[in-house]
């Protein structure tokens, strides 16, 4: 299996790709995001507390079936209190799911290999023989578990996470901080043409306009009654 750092990093790859957020803080809807990613490794508990904590790993919780029920239960609670479940479902699904992707490409040396992928359909151990991650060492006694994960071989295997990881989280970011830039509206130049010339035209004043009352009484009057139109300058209806 991947260690938390290679399972964290794609449930940040998750949430920043997510149009769904689980939190209005940034930083939380990653945390829950991670969360997620890392849930099925809690399959470790119970055998821990009995002493072998490999003895549940990649059983049951390691399944299809797990991560639906997963989105399940935050659909329904996403539904009561907004009236939408695939918005909700979805998200977790995929989030659970993706530690089954990431452990189904690591090597596996002990028995059973696999996981029970398509649980609760059948309870067979399901693997691919594609492998891109490193097996992590570790114990399978209790005592000695944690411990056991901090040797050479152990990180080796987080720069490995690392490097096929965090390239996959930044781009997705980018990709985000992209799509969330003003894009340049592009303009037709007909369009524009069309747009200049009826604007001047509104521009325009327009022709045959009647007069308001008050330009009228501000225009000068003219005593008809005492223009002599018999003088030359009046003749041919020049003054």
């Amino acid at each position: 299996m991947p260690l938390p750092f290679g399972h964290s990093l794609m449930g940040y790859t998750i949430a920043e790709s997510s149009r769904f957020k689980l939190s209005p803080n940034v930083w939380m809807n990653i945390f829950i995001f991670a969360l997620l990613a890392n849930l099925p490794d809690i399959d470790y508990l119970p055998g821990y507390l009995e002493g072998f904590p490999n003895r549940y790993h990649h059983h049951e919780i390691h399944s299809l079936g797990f991560a639906a029920l997963m989105g399940l239960v935050g659909g329904l609670v996403y539904l009561r209190m907004r009236g939408k479940f695939w918005a909700c479902f979805l998200p977790i699904f995929f989030a659970v799911s993706s530690h089954l992707l990431l452990d189904l490409l690591t090597e596996d040396f002990s028995e059973p290999h696999g996981m029970m992928l398509l649980w609760p359909l059948n309870s067979e151990f399901y693997e691919v023989p594609w492998k891109i991650f490193a097996s992590v060492n570790k114990s399978n006694h209790s005592s000695d578990f944690f411990i056991s994960l901090f040797t050479l071989h152990n990180l080796r295997v987080v720069l490995i996470e690392l490097v096929i990881m965090l390239p996959l989280a930044l781009t997705f970011t980018q990709r985000k901080r992209a799509a969330a830039q003003p894009q340049p509206q592009r303009i037709d130049v007909k369009q524009a043409e069309r747009l200049t010339v009826r604007q001047s035209v509104e521009m325009e004043p327009e022709q045959g306009t009647e007069l308001t009352v008050a330009q009228i009484t501000e225009m000068p009057q003219v005593d008809y009654q005492r223009l002599d139109l018999n003088q030359p300058s009046y003749r041919n209806g020049k003054k």
